[in-house]
């Protein structure tokens, strides 16, 4: 696994899945990657991990409800390529690719603006 950097940011199942789920923090991540020069969100491994955890299996309805919910919660914000990995330890997380904003600022839904410095 990539070290998270300025363009390579992972985050917890729990932020996508749960009683715990907060999509309003993945989605100001969105907007800070996209303001910047875009980026790689990887979803299912926690920080400073370089593995998902074993047994957990991710369902292709949580990365579309994941990504549809992000769409509605930002604006200008381009995301593409979902898909699930298979990781070596029979595990699973998933990644999705913020594209960088061209000509708008991304905010969110509460028209809040973010820029990426390193890796906050």
């Amino acid at each position: 696994m990539l070290p998270e950097n300025s363009q390579i940011e992972y985050k917890s199942l729990r932020k996508v899945d749960g009683p715990k789920a907060d999509l309003t923090d993945l989605a100001e991540t969105c907007v800070c990657l996209a303001n910047a020069q875009g980026g790689m969100l990887i979803i299912g491994i926690e920080d400073k991990e370089k593995e998902p955890s074993i047994g957990q299996i991710i369902a292709q309805e949580l990365v579309n409800s994941t990504i549809t919910r992000l769409q509605a919660l930002t604006s200008g914000v381009g995301l593409a390529n979902p898909k699930i990995i298979s990781h070596p330890n029979g595990s699973q997380y998933f990644q999705f690719r913020v594209l960088p904003t061209s000509q708008t600022i991304a905010v969110t839904s509460k028209g809040k603006v973010f820029v990426r410095v390193g890796d906050k």
